[in-house]
């Protein structure tokens, strides 16, 4: 499994990405939501995973940044990613 965003459209979740990926993601183990979000795609792509790490780690977002459950829903989203109970 991967796991891919396609901005933009209006019902995606930016500005508040982050917040939709912690809320989706958060109760993952750190190794099976490394593998979803970048190794696997890595590893199909054939990627050199040594070279883009520096970016990954300026841009992000961090598996342990997105473990931490969202707190709350920004208000003003209309993205689906928030929808759900």
């Amino acid at each position: 499994m991967m796991w891919g965003s396609d901005y933009p459209h209006h019902e995606g979740s930016p500005p508040y990405t982050r917040e939709a990926l912690r809320r989706a993601f958060s109760d993952w183990q750190p190794d099976e939501l490394s593998r979803v979000l970048s190794e696997n795609a890595a590893s199909v792509y054939d990627f050199d995973v040594d070279a883009l790490l520096p970016i990954a780690a300026r841009i992000g977002p961090t598996v342990d940044e997105l473990r931490v459950p969202l707190d709350e829903v920004p208000k003003d989203s209309g993205s689906p990613a928030f929808t759900r109970p």
